[in-house]
């Protein structure tokens, strides 16, 4: 898995848009803009722990607890 940074919220604004809400979009859908700023929060930090734990298992030392980390 392959994950870059996207700006700072790690690709979370569009999972959130994308997955949770279906597509939609706040501006769109201004009924559900204040449930989407309340879940982005929870996603970015969600996205970001993603991309530490991808990023720790390229290193060497990593390598003992590989299948461990994957089955978390």
């Amino acid at each position: 898995m392959t994950m870059r940074i996207r700006g700072l919220a790690f690709g979370a604004g569009q999972k959130t848009s994308q997955m949770t809400f279906g597509g939609r979009d706040w501006r769109q859908s201004p009924e559900s803009a204040k449930q989407m700023f309340e879940v982005f929060p929870i996603m970015q930090q969600l996205h970001e722990l993603l991309w530490y734990l991808t990023e720790a298992l390229t290193l060497q030392p990593a390598r003992p607890i590989h299948w461990t980390a994957c089955e978390a």
